[in-house]
């Protein structure tokens, strides 16, 4: 590169030397140099085929980059698209859906692919502008109305609130559910192969618009009018609290402080940021849906009953707690609970302990598999020798049996950064047990058990259980648990025989 800048200057000082005219030459050497430098020095080139996420100003995490580039990744693999985002310092005074266009053809954003399946994500930092650039083979699927909507409702707003890895993932992450959904319509978009024939790999469809990052940190919290709080309070039985709860978003709330929602879900919306258009994705994805309620005591449980439990699987279960006030929606729990995977609803390595699990054990269990809920019937069919994972729940509260009163949870992403690994949350206290005597609270996180913990530090659901069925009853334990994400504790448990068979 010196060698041939060095060439450049050379030739130039000649020609002026020798008064040449250089009009013509000179635009061909500006558009060569510009070629290969790029305006503002923008690599006019893709730096790497394999990367997916390019951070030219700097300002995204670094893990966040990280975890693009392994989405982009899968995407690439599991569906031919190719998925990138390029964070430009400046494009200067260039508009930037001209700028865009120009550069996902130069980078050959979906060469990779059957055909020009490509999707780029531009900011310029700068002036806070994003355009979302999709290419010409996918135009059809990811239309310029749906990228309008999920670049205003989910993008800009994640990024008003300062948060990259939500913003990016959840953007992709609503990309994919839309590919899902055209299969479900027919269209194939792994197979769609090149159908147009012109040079460019983009004609400039997509979206644009304008954030200003980190802006919504220092918005004031909504102020929902009483009438509205009384309107979404705790509801008289199970479905009024599900009914109200797709209410919700389908009107689109941000306020989670309402009453509809127990107490440990407010404390998690308190560091948990949603969308406009997750909301809406959420009350759409149930429009014209069945759905069912079980119900155990104070824990309820609203699914989706199909007998082709991959349809059921696609639609998250939701819990429902009824406390003092009624029954509330218990989100908190549905977020440790529940992983969601491609189309799919999957249920956490350990949510076998969930209270929840009592209304649903005479006739579902989880299939071993992909661990979404299936009736038991339909499981022994096909699977003769498949165990019924919620036997491990009725297992451990077969009595007699020693016990503390809790149930348990893993902690979130939020407690984690504070405790500093994985650990157990209390997700409930039951009345007057030896845990609710000796102070433990739910959303207590446990560190460890007379100082024990795992061998990286951590201390799962599982594993907290496990030191427990070591002790008799009568055994003192010491907990050492975190409160309200700051408080570290202390806190002595006499354990205790029972003959209940609920908590543990």
């Amino acid at each position: 590169m010196r060698l041939r800048f060095a060439i450049l200057i050379g030739l130039l000082s000649a020609l002026v030397l020798s008064g040449i005219a250089l009009q013509g030459y000179a635009f061909e050497i500006g558009r060569w140099f510009a070629e290969v430098t790029g305006k503002a020095g923008f690599p006019q080139v893709r730096p790497d085929e394999d990367k997916f996420c390019f951070d030219l100003a700097g300002v995204m995490p670094k893990d966040v980059a990280e975890e693009i580039d392994q989405t982009g990744s899968s995407l690439r693999r599991v569906f031919d698209i190719d998925f990138v985002v390029i964070i430009a310092p400046s494009i200067g005074k260039q508009d930037i859906g001209r700028f865009t266009a120009d550069i996902f053809s130069k980078w050959e954003i979906g060469k990779s692919t059957q055909g020009k399946k490509g999707v780029l994500i531009l900011i310029d930092w700068q002036t806070k502008q994003v355009k979302i650039e999709i290419g010409y083979d996918l135009e059809a699927v990811f239309t310029d109305q749906y990228v309008g909507q999920v670049e205003r409702e989910i993008l800009d707003e994640f990024l008003e609130q300062a948060d990259w890895k939500k913003g990016f993932l959840a953007t992709i992450e609503n990309f994919v559910y839309r590919i899902y959904h055209m299969q479900d319509r027919g269209v194939d978009v792994k197979h769609i192969k090149e159908t147009s024939k012109i040079g460019y790999y983009s004609g400039g469809a997509g979206a644009k618009g304008k954030f200003d990052f980190g802006a919504a940190l220092n918005r004031p919290l909504p102020q929902t009018p009483e009438a509205i709080r009384q309107y979404f309070s705790a509801q008289a039985s199970p479905e009024l609290a599900f009914r109200r709860y797709l209410e919700f978003c389908a009107r689109n709330m941000r306020d989670y402080s309402v009453d509809l929602f127990n107490e440990r879900t407010k404390a998690f919306f308190r560091h948990w940021t949603t969308t406009t258009g997750q909301r809406r994705a959420e009350a759409q994805a149930w429009d014209g849906m069945s759905y069912e309620v079980r119900q155990k005591g104070k824990w309820a449980v609203v699914f989706h009953p199909d007998d082709d439990y991959m349809k059921m699987a696609k639609l998250p279960p939701y819990f429902i707690e009824k406390t003092e006030k009624g029954w509330q929606m218990d989100l908190d729990a549905m977020a440790r609970g529940l992983v969601f995977g491609g189309p799919f609803v999957h249920w956490a390595n350990d949510a076998w302990l969930y209270p929840y699990v009592q209304a649903l054990i005479p006739d579902y269990t989880l299939d071993p598999r992909m661990l979404s809920l299936r009736k038991k019937t339909d499981l022994k069919a096909e699977i003769p020798d498949a165990k019924d994972i919620f036997l491990r729940f009725e297992y451990y509260q077969r009595p007699p049996r020693l016990w503390l009163g809790v149930y348990l949870a893993m902690t979130n992403e939020v407690e984690e950064k504070y405790a500093g690994v994985p650990s157990t949350v209390v997700l409930d206290v039951c009345p007057g047990s030896p845990a609710d005597r000796a102070g433990l609270k739910p959303g207590d996180v446990i560190l460890t058990v007379d100082g024990i913990k795992g061998p990286y530090g951590e201390l799962l659901p599982g594993q907290f259980l496990d030191i427990i069925r070591r002790h008799r009853p009568g055994d003192k334990i010491t907990l050492d648990i975190l409160r309200d994400l700051k408080e570290r504790k202390e806190i002595e448990i006499t354990l205790e025989q029972t003959s209940r068979g609920e908590y543990f």
